[in-house]
Formats: C-alpha cells, sequence, structure tokens
C-alpha cells in the first residue's frame, strides 16, 4: 500500500461556472486532494527528499489564477496534470465542491495516474446532425433535422491576438443575427450545448470566448480548423461542410 499526502477543505473563492448567472460573480469552492506516493525512503527526515503539502496548494493556486474556467471537471484535470509532473506522485484523487449553487454541495471527484489521458473515454455523439455555413451567403432558412448550426465567419483573421478576437466577436455578431431569422437559441459554452444535446433540443454554436478562455494555442483560425475545433468540442463524429452551397 501507498504512503499518501492530502489536502482538505481548501477553500478559495473564484469566478467559475458556464451559465450567463455565474459570470461576473464570484462562488466559494472546496478542494480536496489526496496523493498516493511513490517509495521514498524517509529516513534521514529531510525536507526535500519529500513531496511536499506545497506542491498541492500550489497546483491549486496556479490553476485558478491562469485563466477563468467554465468547469468544474476542466479546473481538476488542469490541477492533476500539474500534481502528477512531479516524479513521486503515483496517483492523485481530486473533489471539488461548488458551494451556494444549492441547497447542498455539488461537485466533481477525477482520479488519475501516469498512465491517465485527458481524452480519456470522451462519448462520440454520432447521431447529431450538425452543419457548417457561411451565414453571410447561405440562403436556406428550413434547417430541417438540423440539431447544430455553426456559422462560419469566412473573413479569416491574421495570426495576431487582436485580429483573432475581433474576428471572434464579428463571428458571434453573425451568429445572433442568425439565431433573429431561425429563432434558435445562441450557445457559446460547452456545457450548454451537451445540456440541449442530450435533451435533442436545436441550437447555434458560437465561438464566444472559448477558444481564449480554454484552448490559447488555437491558431489555426482556418475554416477546417475551426470546423475541427468545434467537432472535439462537442465530441461530434461529423459536420457536415455547406460553407460553399448558397
Amino acid at each position: 500500500m501507498r504512503d499518501k499526502i492530502y489536502v482538505s477543505d481548501y477553500k478559495k473563492t473564484i469566478e467559475i461556472g458556464a451559465f450567463q448567472e455565474e459570470r461576473l460573480i464570484k462562488q466559494d469552492i472546496v478542494f480536496h486532494v489526496v496523493i498516493e506516493l511513490n517509495p521514498q525512503r524517509t529516513e534521514l527526515d529531510i525536507v526535500d527528499d519529500i513531496l511536499s503539502y506545497d506542491v498541492i496548494v500550489d497546483a491549486i493556486n496556479d490553476t485558478i489564477s491562469a485563466k477563468r474556467y467554465n468547469l468544474l471537471e476542466t479546473m481538476a484535470e488542469d490541477i492533476a496534470e500539474r500534481i502528477m509532473n512531479h516524479p513521486q506522485a503515483a496517483l492523485v484523487s481530486i473533489s471539488v465542491e461548488k458551494m451556494g449553487r444549492i441547497d447542498g454541495k455539488l461537485g466533481i471527484k477525477i482520479v488519475r495516474d501516469q498512465n491517465s489521458s485527458k481524452d480519456g473515454g470522451r462519448h462520440i455523439a454520432n447521431d447529431i446532425n450538425a452543419i457548417a455555413i457561411n451565414p453571410i451567403t447561405y440562403t436556406n432558412k428550413t434547417f430541417e433535422g438540423v440539431s447544430i448550426v455553426i456559422p462560419i465567419n469566412m473573413e479569416f483573421p491574421q495570426a495576431d491576438e487582436t485580429s483573432r478576437r475581433i474576428y471572434a466577436l464579428k463571428s458571434d455578431a453573425l451568429a445572433w443575427e442568425l439565431a433573429q431569422k431561425l429563432n434558435l437559441p445562441v450557445v457559446d459554452t460547452k456545457v450548454e450545448a451537451l445540456s440541449l444535446i442530450s435533451r435533442n433540443m436545436p441550437f447555434i454554436r458560437a465561438l464566444g470566448k472559448q477558444p481564449f478562455d480554454q484552448i490559447p494555442t488555437l491558431d489555426d483560425y482556418s475554416k477546417d480548423g475551426l470546423m475541427k475545433w468545434h467537432k472535439e468540442q462537442l465530441a461530434l463524429s461529423n459536420i457536415q461542410d455547406l460553407t460553399e452551397v448558397e
């Protein structure tokens, strides 16, 4: 049996959440982290020879200060990745609880070891009919049988961050204009999109701030790059490319 170290009931107040009512407010989040250790001689009682509790606290603080998260799961994954970079960490169990959303606690628990993958066990939504269109030129107004409409702004930006942010804003404006025509909701977070998919409710998928908040290395702002990103985000088996269809 491996030795363990843990930090329990570590509370931080941060902005987190995917829903609109969670924007610009801070919530109490409680962390419980247990690390199973690889065998290590500690007879000499030398602090530098052991995995310090500071590794856990620093992993939490560095993660939550790096960016804003929509999902507890993603935040926990990033904390686990930081911890598992330590050579003495054999396995980590992380529980994260969000306080105040209900009359009680809600949260998640993940367990990761050196062989774990962030992409493990991804569900493929094979039956979802998703299409990508150019909202400027596409004139079909029925969208019969379509579950997800992905408007692609075909005026792709330059490589600099300012151009990409302007592109994202313009893309979202096109999504909202399309929503007004089709009377469909606009969704720019993964958790809300998956919720609508599970209920078989059609929607228009927008970029929002996600490529910058969640995937800062997304440099391929081409049609293929954006379609790939949408496909991976929602675990879609396919997106029908109708961007050249009028």
